[in-house]
Order: C-alpha cells, then sequence, then structure tokens
C-alpha cells in the first residue's frame, strides 16, 4: 500500500533489493512465487508516473485452485481514502485489514477557520486532518484618512467585509453539503482570531442545516493548519470519538512527563528495546511507520557462534554489519513487540500516526519511538554515551 507522497521508483527500487533477498528462500516453490509477485508488482508499478491522489493499494500472488492447479492474481486499487502508511506485507494470504478499515464510514468533523486574511475548511475523520478548501482575501483596514470621504470609505469597507462574509458562507455550503443536499460531517466549528467568525456563524446567508450542526465557536491565535490546529484542541472535549484526537493526548502526556523530569519517560531506540526486552515498559508508543527492524547478525567462523542484536533500518544492513558476521533475520519493529508482548509483561502497545503535529514531533524529535517504565530504572551509562555519540 503506497501513500500518495511515495515515490515510484524508490518502491521500485526496494521490491528488486526484496527480489534478491527472496532468491535466499530455500523452497524452490515458494521462492518462485515470491520472485513472481515481486516482479509483476514491478511491472504494475511502472505503469504508473505518479501515486494516485488517495495513494495505492497492490495485491499480487497466486490462488490455489484445486488438483494442483492455481490462478495468478494481479489487482490494482485506488482507496476511497487517503493511504496513511505504506505496508508491504509478503505472506501466504493478502492482508485486507487496511482496506476494509477504509470502507467503513467513519464519523466527519468540520471545521472553519476565518480571520481577516482568507478562510480554511477542513475535516477531521478518525485519524488524519485534511484541507478541502481554502482562499485568501486582502480587506481594507480602518484609517483616519479621507475627510469629508471617510464615510464614504467606511462603506466601501462594510461592502467588502459583507462580500468577504457572503462568500465564506457559500464555500462552506459547497464543502460541507453533498449532491443530495445532505451535511456531510457530524458537526462544524467555527474558529478565528476576530469577530468574522461569530458573524459568518449568525449570518442569514449560512444554510440553515448547517447551522444545525454548529458545535462550537472559539477564539484561536491563528489561521490556515495552524489555526486548524488550535481549533481542534480546543473542540477535544466534544471530539473525544476521534482516533486523531485520542493520539494527540496520549503524546501531549508523554511530552508533559519529560517537561516534569519524570524517571519513568523512556526514549532512544535502543533503551526503549533493552526496556522492552527486560519487561520494564507499561507502555510504548510507535509511530506506525517506522521503518527499523530487530536485525540478528551471526559469527560466521567462531566457535562457538555469537549472535549480535541491532535495531537498523534496511538502509544500514550492509553498512552496520559487524566484520565476519552474517545476517540471520530481520524482523520489523512493530511484529517484534507484537510477538514478544506477553514476554514483555503484557505491555500496552500504541500505534500513532505523523498526521498531528504531536505525531510529527514525536517521529522528528524521538525517532518515531517511546515507551513509559512501570518503575524508575537506571540504565547503564554506557548506553547512554552510545546514543549521545
Amino acid at each position: 500500500m503506497l501513500r500518495p507522497r511515495d515515490e515510484i521508483h524508490r518502491v521500485c527500487r526496494m521490491l528488486n533489493e526484496e527480489m534478491g533477498t527472496a532468491q535466499r528462500i530455500k523452497c524452490k516453490k515458494n521462492r518462485d512465487s515470491v520472485v513472481e509477485a515481486l516482479k509483476s508488482s514491478i511491472e504494475k508499478l511502472r505503469q504508473f508516473r505518479n501515486v494516485p491522489s488517495h495513494g495505492l493499494c497492490l495485491f499480487n500472488g497466486r490462488a490455489a485452485l484445486g488438483d494442483g492447479k492455481s490462478k495468478k492474481i494481479s489487482v490494482c486499487i485506488e482507496p476511497p481514502r487517503d493511504v496513511s502508511r505504506f505496508v508491504y506485507l509478503c505472506d501466504d494470504v493478502f492482508h485486507l485489514e487496511e482496506m476494509r478499515t477504509m470502507m467503513i464510514t467513519q464519523t466527519a468533523y468540520g471545521f472553519v477557520i476565518i480571520d481577516g486574511n482568507g478562510c480554511l475548511c477542513g475535516a477531521v475523520t478518525g485519524r488524519t486532518s485534511s484541507v478541502l478548501h481554502q482562499f485568501s482575501v486582502s480587506l481594507p483596514k480602518k484609517h483616519g484618512r479621507g475627510g469629508q470621504s471617510s464615510n464614504r470609505f467606511a462603506r466601501l469597507r462594510e461592502e467588502a467585509r459583507h462580500n468577504y462574509v457572503r462568500k465564506v458562507t457559500e464555500v462552506v455550503q459547497r464543502v460541507f453539503l453533498d449532491s443530495n443536499g445532505q451535511v456531510n460531517v457530524q458537526g462544524i466549528i467555527f474558529g478565528g482570531c476576530g469577530d468574522l467568525k461569530t458573524i459568518v456563524a449568525e449570518s442569514p446567508c449560512l444554510d440553515a442545516r448547517l447551522r444545525e450542526k454548529l458545535m462550537l465557536v472559539c477564539d484561536i491565535a491563528s489561521g490556515g493548519r495552524v489555526g486548524l490546529h488550535e481549533a481542534l484542541l480546543l473542540a477535544s472535549p466534544m471530539l473525544k470519538d476521534l482516533p486523531l484526537r485520542r493520539e494527540q493526548e496520549l503524546i501531549a502526556n508523554f511530552f508533559e512527563m519529560i517537561a516534569q523530569d519524570s524517571d519513568l519517560v523512556c526514549y532512544g531506540i535502543d533503551r526503549v528495546c533493552e526496556a522492552w526486552a527486560m519487561g520494564l515498559l507499561s507502555k510504548v508508543i510507535v509511530w506506525d511507520d517506522i521503518d527499523i527492524q530487530r536485525v540478528i547478525f551471526r559469527t560466521i567462523n567462531a566457535n562457538p557462534a555469537v549472535e549480535t542484536v541491532k535495531y537498523l533500518t534496511p538502509s544500514e544492513f550492509v553498512s552496520k554489519c559487524p566484520s565476519g558476521s552474517t545476517l540471520v533475520s530481520a524482523t520489523p519493529l512493530v511484529e517484534w513487540f507484537a510477538d514478544t508482548q506477553l514476554l514483555a509483561g503484557d505491555a500496552v502497545i500504541e500505534l500513532v500516526s505523523d498526521c498531528s503535529q504531536e505525531g510529527t514531533q514525536l517521529r522528528r524529535g524521538f525517532g518515531g519511538l517511546v515507551g513509559i517504565l512501570r518503575y524508575p530504572h537506571r540504565f547503564d551509562e554506557a548506553d547512554g554515551d552510545d546514543e549521545d555519540e
């Protein structure tokens, strides 16, 4: 599954690397099936110049028909909603969980962010927020010049303001009313830094069907996308059923623990994984698109053989392989957490996206992986020194 921002040539290069790895599969039948599916996937992808606007879902393989017969399956689907994370799976069945989630009708909330510089109409659905329409405006400012023409300037100023309010109501109606005249969101929140938001919300030009869905009119300090984020925070008590809001609260609580210099926070890839293996974590927060894998290297000529565990991205497998060692296995980090959850004391695994400012900060500042300890624990200073380096 490819996200809208993914690049076709990068994915094709990754599949070519996977094809080289698949050549090591011992079973000839399985090896040939995997290689054939990878080749078919690359051929399909090369038919596209860019990833479609909502992303791309690609399924390739063979279906058993009985009596030793099989049928090749190659299906390419543009999903109805944006793909939020890149997914690559090689298994004996097609995994359709993500597709089923997209088919479920999720609760959506509309946001109208309006100030003297422009208007933004957005929607928050599930774990994603999107801008549906945005435009800017240049309204005349109040001034003391004009003399006998001051009344005319004031009248022009009020006329421009009225036209702007009417345009906003028209855009809101076009965005939040479907072709059948039905409101396509659960509720609407108006936000802004002046009185324009209140004027628009109470304007007789606003459709009565939309006015019935009005949930909140809130004061915010900014406009645009930043204002959308601020309005989402202020409306959070009304939007508790939104997964995106839950993610924001989860990450914000972790940041608050760091600000309070709590002994229960744990971050750094090696340190979090060490705490997980020791059963010290009560909760681990992972970016759902993290590409780190748990890699095991084994010495070739040593007797007995020595195994080394590292946490690397696929591009680091070769450069960080210890000398005289060979790659034994590579397991995606989230998959390793799921497989060892009981051994780790049944800790909670929280998958979060980077669709919010908090999620983006977690990904950029902490590598997309943090943990919360059950009790304070002093890690080896050597580990901390290595991480600083």
